[in-house]
């Protein structure tokens, strides 16, 4: 009896471990999501993005830029703040282009045409992997305070017509 409890117990315990492994990189390790309920401005004040049809690393990189919004990380480089209109020209422009990755692109920019932005994490991390992405990867999604922060930070409070009301002070 012994003899089975010294080599079974190692045993689980060494499962236990390889289980867990495996489990913590499979996983966002930050359970359910829900996305800040800030409202998404028209983007009438915005120029088109493309005046023609951009490489697949520029479409990316704006995609990856418009996450940063909506994503807790410890580092982030470049904005691109969401706006109904930009979101509405990348699906034109993922639509009738050949992108490798377009479906992708399509099924992140489909859910926040819908207002629907909990896909965020997972959308810059798919795209942070996609540009061998080392520093910076999401683990969860910002949280309105910090969303709102965030945006006046970026995008110097561009239409805080949209935001007024939302919040007096972020943070507070």
């Amino acid at each position: 009896m012994r003899k089975r409890w010294l080599i079974g117990f190692p045993v689980l315990l060494i499962a236990a471990f390889v289980g867990g492994y495996f489990y913590f990189l499979s996983s966002d390790g930050n359970g359910p999501e829900e996305a800040s309920d800030l409202p998404v401005p028209a983007g009438d004040k915005d120029p088109p993005l493309y005046s023609r049809p951009p490489s697949e690393d520029r479409l990316m990189q704006d995609i990856h830029q418009m996450t940063h919004q909506k994503v807790a990380a410890k580092q982030k480089w470049g904005a691109l703040q969401i706006t109904q209109n930009r979101i509405d020209e990348m699906i034109g422009t993922v639509s009738s282009g050949d992108y490798e990755h377009g479906d992708l692109y399509l099924d992140i920019l489909g859910k926040w045409k819908d207002g629907d932005f909990t896909n965020s994490v997972k959308a810059h991390n798919a795209i942070w992997k996609l540009q061998r992405g080392t520093v910076g990867k999401a683990k969860r999604l910002s949280t309105t305070d910090e969303e709102l922060k965030y945006i006046r930070d970026q995008f110097d409070d561009k239409y805080a017509d949209v935001y007024r009301g939302v919040q007096d002070k972020p943070g507070g």
